[in-house]
């Protein structure tokens, strides 16, 4: 029974990998489009993980990929709520603040192809996040230390995937 476990092991990878190619036939666009950005396994995930990749081009890409941010920064600022009244905390609120009306407006500058206003918004939203990380130096323990890393990498991903355009 011990001798079938690789074997069984090796046999859900390759079916779970087979599923995903046949679920996405857009995997070939993705993995291009991804090993543009720093983040290449990020970028894999995030994209795999909205149904529409299937079959969108680079513009659509560039959208899921503004849209994953905009949940991150969304779901960030929803969190941070719950924190407390720490003077750090306070500041963070404000940063996501900023940072979902940043990415909000990216949304429409996408639609409309003003590419340089996308790319000022989505920097604008990683320094908010660069700000609220600030905030906690020297004052460990940073309880949106990964929320923030996270935020930085989508939106990173978000604007190699807009130079594409």
């Amino acid at each position: 029974m011990a001798c079938l476990r690789p074997v069984l092991l090796t046999l859900c990878l390759f079916s779970l990998q087979l599923f995903l190619v046949c679920v996405n036939g857009n995997a070939a666009l993705i993995e291009k489009t991804c090993k543009t950005t720093l983040y290449y396994d990020v970028c894999v995930a995030a994209l795999n993980s909205d149904h529409s990749s299937a079959k969108a081009d680079v513009p659509g890409l560039a959208a899921i990929a503004l849209k994953k941010s905009l949940g991150k920064a969304t779901d960030t600022k929803n969190y941070i709520a719950g924190l407390g009244q720490d003077p750090a905390i306070s500041d963070c609120a404000e940063n996501y603040d900023d940072a979902v009306d940043n990415l909000n407006q990216s949304v429409g500058a996408l639609a409309s192809r003003a590419f340089d206003d996308v790319n000022t918004w989505v920097s604008g939203a990683m320094t908010d996040a660069d700000s609220c990380e600030d905030g906690f130096e020297g004052k460990p323990p940073n309880p949106l230390g990964q929320r923030n890393e996270d935020l930085n990498k989508l939106c990173s991903i978000t604007l190699a995937i807009v130079k594409l355009i």
